[in-house]
């Protein structure tokens, strides 16, 4: 039996501009697929869907098997978007997007690619030990992952009988009032020449980062009052861009040739092209060609468009999954990471 999944991917950006964009998809599911075997991970990932897609089983790799869960797999459709969404004469710029929200119709997933969650000091009680003595499981993470990139650039130091160097660049010590343990994570482990220099893997609360993620959770609060049961998830729209492009094949220099509003455009279509002869993604008959164009035109549809992929990934067994990261937040696993094509991590060059 199958059932319709309404996705909704979301473009975040400042709330006084007009660069904000939706993309509405959909889905017929048979089963929402966690992509990996038997075990923690997997029933992690369930607990996530807990109170979601009802009557839609869960199924692991082992139940069904790769090829299988592959060939049983079905694109998403997209169907409508808006776009340049910010303030007018009559609504603040968070108005009109849950105004827009509403009239793309009810959704049953909603991604947006912006933070969700804050970093752990900002709302810690504890008495403060410092983050090397910090027990918080969050800023325990952080500490690790800091501590083992430490050991790897030593060891790679003494391996190629280099001497340290007091002048040579240090791993910071993470700042876990302006990060969460997901950036950490990702620069660490999406190191790729494709987003080297795009600085997509912000801090949380970093200066230019800090509006945009207090403007997200506003706006999840809102949407869930607007779509009682929807799930609201984030995804981090450069990250996505460049796993879908590797899962698929598609050969791009940079990220930077993605993001460029005139000579990114080729790039862009380049990439829905390839996506639509893979059967990830595909128009609607009801979504106009000449306005389906507007997905490579416009860079902020385009990211509203990778937002709701990831959507799409993550029902479809197409997500990397990390129990560091599920483990966190015991009532909501998916809470505070990014959802993620696996080929970003399976790919990249920072292990």
């Amino acid at each position: 039996m199958q059932k319709s999944i309404r996705i909704l991917g979301i473009h975040l950006a400042g709330a006084h501009t007009r660069k904000s964009s939706a993309v509405r998809g959909s889905l017929l599911l048979q089963k929402c697929r966690s992509g990996v075997e038997d075990g923690q991970t997997h029933e992690l990932y369930c607990k996530g869907l807990a109170g979601h897609f009802q009557g839609i089983p869960r199924a692991s790799l082992t139940a069904e098997g790769e090829q299988a869960a592959q060939a049983n797999r079905l694109p998403l459709i997209w169907e409508a978007y808006s776009a340049d969404i910010g303030p007018s004469a009559h609504r603040d710029g968070d108005s009109r997007f849950i105004e827009v929200a509403g009239d793309l119709g009810p959704v049953d997933l909603v991604v947006i690619d912006a933070p969700l969650t804050m970093p752990p000091c900002v709302t810690c009680p504890l008495p403060c030990p410092g983050t090397r003595e910090c027990v918080v499981p969050e800023v325990v993470v952080m500490r690790d992952a800091w501590e083992r990139k430490r050991q790897q650039e030593s060891d790679e130091r003494v391996a190629q009988g280099q001497k340290a160097d007091r002048r040579e660049k240090r791993v910071r010590i993470p700042q876990p009032y302006l990060d969460r343990a997901y950036e950490v994570f990702a620069r660490a482990h999406y190191d790729h020449p494709m987003i080297s220099g795009t600085c997509e893997i912000e801090a949380a609360l970093g200066s230019n980062r800090a509006p945009v993620t207090a403007r997200a959770r506003r706006l999840r609060r809102e949407l869930l009052t607007r779509f009682p049961g929807v799930l609201v998830i984030e995804t981090n729209a450069a990250l996505a861009t460049l796993g879908w492009s590797l899962s698929t094949g598609y050969k791009v220099g940079s990220l930077l040739d993605m993001k460029a509003s005139q000579s990114g455009r080729s790039a862009r279509a380049g990439l829905l092209k390839r996506l639509e002869q893979r059967q990830m993604a595909v128009r609607s008959a009801t979504l106009h060609e000449q306005l389906f164009a507007d997905f490579a035109a416009n860079p902020a549809v385009f990211s509203a468009a990778m937002a709701a992929l990831a959507g799409w990934g993550l029902l479809s067994g197409e997500i990397s999954l990390h129990d560091d990261f599920l483990k966190l937040d015991a009532a909501s696993p998916l809470a505070g990471w990014a959802c993620v094509p696996k080929e970003a991590a399976n790919y990249a060059w920072g292990h």
